[in-house]
């Protein structure tokens, strides 16, 4: 039997060099034919908007010229301003009355001069009427309320009566004794109505006046305390206690009534004012008792109640203190 003889085996390598030719052959006749092939395309721009809106050209900047410095004008001389005056201390202003056999009838004009005279209180040392009986008591004190002018009254013998019920009633007094102050004023109203001052008024009123502290100290009571025209219408009981225990308390002013005139009289630093005729019979003694005080000074002054009546000071104290 006859062999065949063998198939003779191709070469891979071959092969492949082959392949790799006729790929390189291939793409180099597509590169010519299509030379755009390949190559990446160029990016197109997007069309350039026109700007909506041209901006003006900035003008050249001018070179910067210096500021001046301001020049400071003169401020013209402030005027020395004048001294503003230093005001007047208001002074406090008091009407002392004493009472009369026709103290009623003639109040209505007294309070009248007292308002009108611009007064800030009135002190009365007693027999505010001269009969005592309710009618008169309620006639004075409608008088009093319209005048507007605070009055504070001390009992007097006139008014007992009743046993002060129409005192108490109508004069305006809260108790037969009681104190008050007024500015730098303490005024004590004191109970002498019976004619003497004893033990237990002694012993009130040395207490009020210890425990005030006041720098001005006033005393109100019906009695004076002495009398150089006689001793009928003094104090009868209790006159040295008293004057001893205003010494010794420093009281500036005492006021009393009773003599129907006027009169006053210092002992031992202590200013006694006797203030009794508001309503006494004769006009000329008809008078008004002011008391003025300004930063610590005391003025007094006797003037009648009207002018017109023409009597000075001095012309109503006959029968009082001298």
């Amino acid at each position: 039997m006859k062999r065949r003889p063998a198939q003779k085996r191709a070469n891979p390598m071959l092969w492949i060099v082959s392949i790799v030719v006729a790929v390189s052959m291939i793409c180099s006749l597509v590169a010519t034919v299509l030379p755009s092939w390949g190559a990446a395309p160029t990016p197109t721009l997007p069309p350039t908007r026109a700007p909506l809106w041209t901006p003006s050209p900035v003008p050249p900047t001018a070179t910067p010229t210096a500021t001046p410095e301001p020049t400071e004008t003169p401020l013209p001389p402030t005027a020395t301003p004048s001294p503003t005056a230093t005001p007047e201390p208001t002074p406090i202003v008091m009407a002392v009355l004493g009472g009369g056999p026709d103290t009623v009838d003639t109040l209505g004009d007294t309070l009248a001069a007292i308002a009108a005279h611009g007064a800030h209180l009135i002190l009365h040392p007693g027999d505010l009427t001269a009969e005592g009986t309710e009618a008169a008591f309620q006639n004075f004190g409608a008088q009093v309320a319209e005048a507007g002018v605070p009055l504070y009254a001390a009992p007097g013998n006139m008014d007992v009566g009743a046993e002060y019920a129409h005192y108490l009633a109508h004069s305006g007094a809260p108790a037969l004794h009681y104190s008050f102050d007024h500015g730098p004023l303490h005024i004590a109203m004191a109970d002498a109505s019976r004619g003497v001052i004893d033990a237990e008024e002694l012993a009130w009123l040395a207490a009020d006046l210890e425990a005030t502290e006041q720098p001005i100290k006033i005393v109100t009571l019906h009695y004076p305390p002495f009398d150089p025209g006689g001793h009928w219408a003094i104090l009868q009981g209790g006159n040295e206690a008293l004057m001893e225990l205003l010494v010794a308390q420093e009281v500036d002013l005492v006021f009393s009534g009773h003599l129907d005139n006027f009169g006053e009289e210092t002992r031992d630093g202590v200013h006694y004012v006797v203030a009794g005729g508001m309503g006494a019979p004769n006009p000329g003694a008809r008078h008004i008792v002011w008391v003025t005080v300004t930063e610590g000074e005391i003025a007094v002054e006797a003037a009648p109640v009207i002018p017109d009546e023409a009597q000075s000071s001095a012309a109503v104290r006959p029968g009082g203190l001298s």
